[in-house]
């Protein structure tokens, strides 16, 4: 079945750049539809772009370059299905390197050239994030708070997946900031995530060989970075969860716990997410917080809570922590210390034959026992407030 054109987004205030725009893209039925904003909109309304399926190409005015930028800033920040075209006024060739900055790789010059337009809105279109993603599920490890051991878990959980299912699999760490994974690995740290965030642009089979490092069945892309780097885009992180579903059957992702826009988008992806907390007063409080924010973002359906570091003799028993949380605790991990640190001195999953990890083993065994349904993306909001839809495509819009 053919993939659906994106969707075409002109911001202007200038009418003549519409009609220009929706002439090029109209008459060659390029875009699925054709939305015209009259005017910079402010930033919040933005969150309507996220409608488009299977995503947009955004033509963006930047005669006036400081309300221009607010915009392209955030688009870049937080909206990796929005491929972004500048529109530059005749004779301006602009800064190119500060578009480039702004995540821009399409510049376009008014008045504008109909053939110019087409090639232009193709060229953007084939870099939009959705064609490039695969079948690969995405299993998140979300931390209720930091030291929850979230890390240890993803760690070897995703080893005990690629030993169990015997597919290739993927351990990723998405916690640029704090991430371990490097370290309890004992990876040399030649490369990392931040590494393959930088490249993104240039993310092909033999250079994403080169960044991950096989143990077996396990690939690993961990971050370790030497100093503070600098925030990647939020579309940099899209690409490299796309090319790890068109590698992996099964991708396991550690991640922060910040809430971050990459992190709420790959918690969206994800097929489950694993909530690690544990049973003290401050975990189980910042676990309440983080399922509210899971329910609030319709994430409820994927929620499955880990309790770790869970004794016999807790003073909060499971069926208490089922009742404040309102979720079911669908694992219980017990403490093992001397296990935990004889893995991390060795640099590998925690060995079997403790109840560690026969219960590490019944979580990986429900990854690979998984079906592969859909979840549903609930119902679609009209444009029609905000965006004017183009009378050249509007029937097909209705459709």
């Amino acid at each position: 079945m053919p993939r659906a054109s994106p969707v075409a987004v002109v911001v202007s205030p200038n009418p003549s750049t519409h009609a220009e725009i929706e002439l090029a893209l109209g008459q060659g039925s390029l875009a699925q539809a054709i939305w015209a904003v009259s005017d910079y909109p402010e930033l919040t309304a933005l969150e309507r772009l996220r409608e488009a399926d299977p995503g947009c190409v955004l033509f963006l005015d930047f005669s006036d370059p400081v309300r221009a930028r607010l915009i392209a800033t955030e688009l870049d920040r937080s909206y990796p299905l929005v491929s972004v075209v500048a529109i530059q006024p005749s004779g301006n060739k602009g800064d190119l390197m500060s578009l480039m900055q702004l995540g821009i790789r399409e510049v376009i010059s008014s008045p504008i050239s109909k053939s110019e337009a087409a090639v232009v809105f193709l060229r953007a279109a084939r870099k939009l994030k959705p064609s490039e993603a695969g079948d690969g599920h995405i299993y998140a490890f979300l931390p209720a708070k930091p030291g929850a051991g979230a890390t240890t878990v993803a760690i070897s959980t995703a080893f005990a997946v690629a030993r169990i299912s015997k597919q290739r699999t993927l351990l990723l760490d998405f916690d640029l900031q704090l991430g371990v994974t490097s370290f309890l690995l004992g990876l040399d740290g030649q490369h990392s995530l931040q590494d393959a965030l930088h490249e993104a642009v240039n993310l092909d089979d033999g250079l994403w060989q080169n960044l991950v490092t096989r143990r077996d069945n396990l690939d690993i892309l961990g971050s370790a970075p030497v100093e503070v780097p600098t925030g990647p885009s939020a579309s940099a992180y899209m690409t490299v969860l796309n090319c790890a579903q068109a590698r992996y059957a099964a991708i396991c992702v550690d991640l922060p716990g910040t809430m971050e826009p990459h992190e709420r988008e790959t918690l969206d992806r994800a097929k489950e997410i694993f909530l690690v907390c544990t049973a003290d007063v401050t975990g189980l409080h910042m676990a309440k917080r983080k399922v509210d924010t899971l329910k609030t973002l319709d994430l409820r359906e994927k929620l499955v809570v880990v309790v770790n570091h869970a004794e016999r003799r807790t003073t909060v028993r499971l069926a208490d922590i089922e009742k404040l949380l309102q979720v079911p605790v669908r694992f219980s991990l017990p403490s093992d210390q001397k296990a935990v640190t004889k893995a991390a001195q060795l640099g590998e999953a925690i060995s079997s034959g403790s109840p560690l990890a026969e219960q590490i083993e019944a979580i990986a065994k429900s990854i690979v026992g998984t079906s592969a349904g859909k979840t549903s993306t609930g119902s679609v909001r009209r444009f029609i407030e905000f965006f004017s839809v183009s009378p050249i495509r509007e029937a097909k819009w209705k459709d």
